[in-house]
């Protein structure tokens, strides 16, 4: 796992200056992580991925923090999306001609 990064199945909230993760939690639903946050209040920034579930627990739990997204799923997100633009402009790439 990349440093500062989160594994899809996992769940942490990251501090800046550290960008350690601080928790992991034992399943992937909302009431867990939102009691999770409720516990810690100083919590300014939770670092997630687009589950829903982490969103409402982020919300809930911690309404006063920043959610932003993790860079793995960041970068994950970027390489799909290019993917899917080079596929579907895939009749305008030429071969590469042969040496001559």
């Amino acid at each position: 796992m990349e440093p500062g990064s989160c594994a899809a199945s996992q769940s942490c909230a990251h501090l800046p200056p550290t960008r350690r993760p601080v928790g992991l939690l034992l399943d992937r639903e909302a009431n867990t992580l939102a009691a999770w946050l409720a516990e810690r209040p100083g919590i300014e920034i939770v670092c997630r991925d687009r589950a829903s579930f982490f969103a409402e627990g982020a919300t809930r739990g911690a309404p006063q923090a920043l959610q932003i997204a993790d860079v793995w799923h960041l970068r994950h997100n970027l390489s799909e999306a290019a993917e899917k633009c080079v596929y579907r402009h895939r009749g305008c790439l030429r071969p590469t001609p042969a040496p001559v």
